[in-house]
């Protein structure tokens, strides 16, 4: 006796849904950059458009083939997950009557640092972004990659520096030059920076690039373990090096432009910037979205766009 195909059968409203599917799908990837290892565990969402005359969607499916195309890539070793992601996508578009396909990977990963002054190595922990969006066009598939990270970093304040500059000037005797080159103190705080970048299919951006361009955003980066001499080292460069929350997501995007000056005009840019405040009960927060071309065009009206 054949079983019933649910999905298949009529639904109680005829409308179309742009995305249906399963979310906290979680997979172990090995991820191979410059011969250094990282494992991941990534959490996965897949999902695909739904036509208006069908019910549901075949869920196991679309499980079926994420655990396909990852157990394949886990012998050889992966160094750009946004690939495993089109593949799931593009896998997912030919398996079920879709016109649109959309797959998102999120996962904690390391890179090796060493401390600014006693050179300790290591390793410090990043959120690595990756997603595919592939679609139907006439006969042929068209996808869109992304690549992403988030950062965390030291952002110092520098109102209460020109604040404290004042005090200073105000009550001791000091010449002004040498108070303006003095580390003075300013309230601080931990920032997290989000950088995504999406493109057509053959262009590629490296994530490793994307922490660095958020990191060298901040006032200074974060370690994990520093000795005595790197705590000052951070310290002094960071007060030396202060920026709002609006600096750091400038400098973010002013980075990405130099890092990647060839990226096509339709790339698309989103970054994000938020500093967990120290001396307020509330964050500061400030977001830039948009094309790549228009972006560039901004940053060469040399301030003269509104």
């Amino acid at each position: 006796m054949t079983m019933k195909d649910t999905q298949e059968s009529e639904p109680p409203v005829y409308i179309k849904l742009n995305r249906v599917g399963v979310t906290g799908i979680k997979k172990t990837i090995i991820r191979k950059k410059d011969g250094k290892y990282n494992v991941l565990l990534a959490d996965i969402k897949v999902f695909i458009d739904l036509p208006s005359h069908k019910k549901g969607i075949h869920m196991s499916r679309n499980l079926e083939v994420t655990n396909e195309i990852i157990e394949r890539a886990i012998g050889p070793e992966v160094e750009d997950i946004e690939l495993l992601c089109i593949a799931i996508a593009k896998t997912c578009l030919m398996k079920q009557e879709a016109t649109r396909a959309e797959v998102e990977m999120r996962a904690d990963y390391s890179l090796p640092r060493v401390t600014p002054v006693s050179k300790m190595p290591t390793q410090e922990k990043y959120e690595l972004i990756a997603k595919a969006v592939a679609w139907r066009e006439e006969d042929d598939v068209k996808v869109r990659r992304s690549v992403g990270a988030v950062a965390e970093g030291l952002t110092v304040c520098p109102c209460s520096i020109e604040s404290v500059q004042h005090y200073v000037n105000e009550n001791f005797n000091i010449d002004k030059d040498i108070v303006a080159k003095l580390p003075l103190s300013s309230h601080n705080q931990r920032g997290r920076g989000t950088l995504i970048v999406e493109t057509d299919e053959q262009e590629r951006v490296e994530a490793n690039d994307i922490v660095d361009i958020i990191e060298d955003a901040m006032s200074s980066p974060l370690y994990e373990v520093l000795k005595r001499r790197d705590e000052l080292k951070v310290v002094v460069d960071a007060h030396r090096k202060p920026r709002f929350v609006e600096d750091v997501l400038r400098m973010m995007v002013k980075g990405l432009v130099e890092k990647y000056p060839d990226l096509s005009d339709n790339a698309y840019v989103t970054a994000q910037q938020e500093n967990f405040e120290s001396i307020h009960r509330h964050n500061t927060y400030a977001e830039k979205s948009g094309f790549f071309g228009e972006i560039k065009e901004e940053l060469t009206g040399n301030g003269n766009n509104s």
